[in-house]
């Protein structure tokens, strides 16, 4: 891997300082992918677009804020010393709901964008061989925003439609899995095709991991 130049973000409430790395190449070296589209790239890494300041709790969406370089930084600044502006992480499933609940999103794409990360953050859990839900409760949550998901996903773009299939696999609909899976057109798409197939026919209602040999 070879890194470029950090991308520098202030969090606009109390101006403490975050950087966002940035790589030049990477490789598929170590790649897994699973059914509902989340990639894991050791050799690619990708970081947040979205994080809450460690100082303040100030949600910081990335995309909407001024950006400047680490080579900007330190003429500014005068130093380049990591711990004046720490490196950005991920937020965790309870600030992923917290957002949906206190609606602190401006428009659909946003919370397109946040609900897709609740899907992931619950399959997590599996992906750690954990339990999906702790209690009743998370259950009804994950419910609600699958069924939200449903209504929003764009079913033009492709990785937004798999999930869709991949959503209606884990309410127990393979029927409309299997035909949205199948309405896939795109050759670049056709070894997923019989992976879901095989799960649909077993019955199993749970993310799993796509063979990337196949």
């Amino acid at each position: 891997m070879w890194f470029g130049d950090d991308i520098i973000y202030k969090c606009p409430n109390c101006n403490r300082f975050y950087s966002k790395p940035t790589l030049l190449s990477g490789n598929s070296g170590g790649a897994k992918l699973f059914s509902d589209t989340y990639s894991y790239e050791p050799m690619n890494p990708k970081w947040p677009d979205i994080t809450k300041c460690t100082n303040c709790n100030t949600l910081l969406w990335l995309y909407k804020m001024k950006k400047s370089t680490g080579k900007e930084y330190v003429e500014k600044h005068g130093t380049d010393n990591w711990k004046d502006r720490p490196i950005i992480t991920d937020l965790n499933l309870d600030d992923y709901i917290d957002i949906i609940e206190n609606k602190a999103y401006e428009t659909v794409k946003d919370e397109v964008f946040i609900r897709i990360r609740i899907v992931w953050a619950f399959n997590d859990r599996l992906r750690e061989n954990k339990k999906l839900f702790e209690n009743k409760k998370e259950e009804q949550i994950w419910t609600v925003n699958n069924i939200r998901l449903i209504k929003l996903l764009n079913y033009e773009d492709i990785e937004q439609r798999i999930l869709l299939a991949d959503i209606y696999r884990n309410a127990g609909n393979f029927q409309t899995c299997s035909a949205i899976i199948s309405s896939i057109e795109n050759e670049e798409y056709n070894w997923i095709k019989p992976q879901y197939e095989k799960e649909i026919e077993k019955g199993n209602r749970l993310v799993f991991q796509l063979d990337l040999t196949e």
